[in-house]
């Protein structure tokens, strides 16, 4: 497993635990608290992919300088 595979399955067990221990440590239901955690954690990442696209990169020049040559 890459490292950044490894690094989305801890955090996703980390989420999943503080989810099962929210809903009062309920047995049984582990396959529930994992998918749901991974479905939020994918969830978090799509919503900042979309932000960095959406931000003005600060290297891009301006699309005016208001100079003329």
């Amino acid at each position: 497993m890459s490292g950044a595979k490894e690094i989305l399955q801890r955090r996703i067990q980390r989420r999943a635990h503080q989810l099962w221990q929210e809903a009062g440590s309920v047995d049984g239901k582990s396959e529930e608290f994992w998918l749901l955690a991974e479905q939020q954690i994918k969830q978090e990442e799509q919503d900042y992919d979309e932000t960095l696209e959406d931000s003005f990169p600060a290297s891009d020049p301006p699309a005016n300088s208001g100079f003329t040559s």
